[in-house]
């Protein structure tokens, strides 16, 4: 064996990694929620009011 020692990463450096991006990953995927759920309130409420409307004209 040679006396020279591989460089690299350990199996406990590797994992920290991975554990960093996947918190990462689960603040992005919560925050990427949140933000759609509150875009689609004006949109639930522009179509209740047009269905209304059109509740009115159809059983006046």
């Amino acid at each position: 064996m040679s006396s020279e020692r591989r460089r690299g990463f350990t199996i406990v450096e590797l994992l920290i990694v991975i554990v960093v991006i996947g918190v990462l990953a689960s603040v992005t995927v919560v925050a990427y929620g949140s933000s759609t759920k509150g875009a689609r309130l004006p949109a639930i409420v522009r179509h209740q009011s047009d269905n209304k409307s059109y509740r009115d004209v159809l059983y006046r």
